[in-house]
């Protein structure tokens, strides 16, 4: 048995090895146990490449011994991703791009910007400066889904307190007013925003009213 070191998600599997098998057939069983092709990775011994036609014993690896998992960083493939309109977009990617890099793949597929937009693979919001490879698993075809910037705006009532809600930017005040209705305790039509001194309709957006990143509403309501 030898023991591999994954890089993502990090931990160690044990796959099954014979001295005369060769570096191919162990990543076989590698790629069969973890479900990703054997083609997207190499392995390394004792920070040695492990070329894939060489065999175990031609290594000197040993029963026990352990081996680590690199994703190629030349490897491209095929990722599906879901737009908020929605609509799906098909890109090839390389393993090691930053997500900053596949966003502006995006945004030239599609023709839009992506400066407001994050990029997610389930509920994980992946960082703009990291590279995929670093923050998950991918496969072929794996769906990402791009979504628009929370930001951060607090919410002042007439009372002094203050709540902080993480929000679309294009959030409708309406959909606001939902939000707030159990934390204030007062039904959607009774309550009342206001940022710099204007009123909020609520059939506007946020940005339409330059709301962005920390900025202060305040709440209140109809008292008739």
């Amino acid at each position: 048995m030898l023991l591999v070191k994954r890089p993502f998600p990090e931990g160690t599997v044990t796959v099954y090895s014979r001295i005369n098998d060769t570096i191919r057939d162990i990543k076989s069983r590698i790629g069969a146990k973890e479900k990703i092709n054997m083609d997207t990775f190499s392995l390394f011994h004792e920070n040695n490449f492990l070329e894939d036609d060489k065999t175990v014993g031609f290594y000197n690896i040993d029963r026990g011994s352990t081996i680590d998992m690199v994703f190629n960083p030349i490897h491209k493939l095929f990722i599906s991703v879901v737009m908020p309109k929605p609509e799906i977009v098909k890109i090839e990617i390389y393993f090691a791009s930053t997500v900053s890099g596949i966003k502006k793949i995006i945004e030239s597929k599609v023709g839009c910007s992506m400066d407001d937009m994050d990029l997610y693979l389930g509920n994980q919001r992946l960082e703009d400066s990291k590279k995929l490879l670093d923050q998950c698993n991918i496969e072929v075809d794996t769906i990402f889904q791009v979504k628009r910037k929370k930001i951060q705006i607090l919410i002042k009532k007439w009372s002094g307190e203050s709540i902080m809600l993480y929000v679309d930017r294009y959030e409708l005040v309406e959909n606001v007013k939902v939000m707030l209705v159990e934390k204030v305790g007062i039904p959607v039509d009774k309550q009342k925003l206001s940022y710099q001194g204007k009123l909020l309709d609520d059939s506007r957006d946020l940005a339409s009213y330059n709301i962005g990143w920390h900025s202060i509403v305040y709440s209140g309501c109809y008292l008739h």
